[in-house]
């Protein structure tokens, strides 16, 4: 496979992405989910590169990162995927890829693009029509975001990003679901 031409930079936030191999299901039952997320967050502390949204979805995951140390981003989720996809085709007696390809990685430049592509993420699975809210969905850490979860994010990114918390990051959700509903009217 070609080389990535995407070169991270200390300080910088990116989205982080893939699917399964066909658009199949990557995750075949609840504790599937538990295992990706369970290797998120510790490669996530390990390599010192925190996790400011992410969301699991039957056939592909979403990750919006930033990089903080000198370990490259994208070895999260080579060593996530890596993982997770020994012990996947182990449970289910199935061989090969379960990726399709490489994860994909942008970069988020701007503060506004930041909060839209956060949004974007947690929101996947009400769009996909999984949930009515985002707070329902299980298998995201939106509801780190507005406040209703024990989970904390030990390097706190969101702050020193000036991201919005709580009440204020469900009302930007809520905006950038309007206004998909409208585009789409």
């Amino acid at each position: 496979m070609p080389r990535r031409n995407l070169e991270y930079v200390s300080g910088e936030v990116y989205h982080l992405y893939n699917r399964g191999a066909g658009k199949s299901p990557i995750f075949a039952a609840p504790d599937d989910y538990y295992f990706f997320t369970t290797k998120i967050w510790s490669y996530s502390k390990s390599l010192k590169i925190p996790i400011l949204a992410c969301c699991l979805m039957p056939n592909h995951y979403h990750l919006v990162v930033m990089q903080a140390a000198d370990t490259p981003t994208g070895q999260l989720p080579q060593r996530v995927c890596n993982s997770y996809s020994k012990r996947f085709n182990r449970r289910n007696e199935r061989s090969g890829t379960l990726f399709q390809g490489r994860y994909r990685a942008k970069h988020i430049g701007t503060q506004e693009y930041l909060e839209q592509i956060c949004a974007y993420v947690h929101l996947n699975p009400v769009l996909a029509g999984l949930v009515r809210e985002p707070e329902h969905w299980p298998y995201s850490d939106y509801n780190r975001w507005i406040g209703s979860s024990a989970v904390v994010d030990p390097m706190k990114a969101h702050i020193n990003l000036g991201l919005k918390l709580g009440e204020d990051y469900r009302q930007v959700v809520a905006a950038v679901l309007r206004d998909k509903k409208e585009s789409q009217s």
